[in-house]
């Protein structure tokens, strides 16, 4: 019976170690996640979100969003430092009157269906976050040239 049970947590331990593709992230830590989606589109082509802690940039490993609340998945994988280096600095570019915006989606939903952009940010006590709707163009400027950003970090990471 000692035979099997050793043989079994050895089991255990090679699978368990076989699944290192993956990473839970800290929720309590600091952190930002980004992203887009689309309303009517679902999958690879219709969805990324990507999150960046202190030392990493990982891609979601779901293809979906609710639109309702905080970006509710915590399976990702890591992308490479070069990316990470990159897209690190997204959080230097939010601006200052986002912490005073309480809405959580800003413009009008699906004016021209073409999506959304999300931004959610940990910072200390602060958690926060904000889906911005692409295609409205009465979007005040600054959170336009802030969604000009964040599309531009995802195109970074998709090159």
């Amino acid at each position: 019976m000692k035979q099997y049970r050793t043989i079994l947590v050895v089991l255990i331990v090679v699978i368990l170690a076989s699944c290192q593709d993956t990473q839970l992230v800290d929720t309590q830590a600091d952190f930002i996640v980004f992203g887009h989606f689309d309303g009517y589109c679902a999958g690879e082509a219709c969805v990324d979100f990507y999150k960046v802690t202190a030392d990493d940039l990982l891609e979601s490993n779901i293809d979906d969003y609710t639109e309702n609340g905080f970006y509710p998945f915590n399976d990702f994988y890591a992308l490479s430092a070069d990316k990470f280096n990159l897209v690190k600095d997204l959080g230097d570019y939010m601006p200052r009157q986002l912490w005073l915006e309480f809405d959580t989606h800003i413009g009008q939903a699906d004016v021209s269906d073409v999506g959304s952009l999300y931004f959610e940010i940990k910072k200390g006590a602060e958690h926060r976050y904000w889906v911005f709707e692409n295609g409205d163009f009465d979007m005040p400027q600054v959170y336009s040239e802030f969604m000009n950003k964040i599309w531009e970090k995802i195109s970074i990471i998709n090159q």
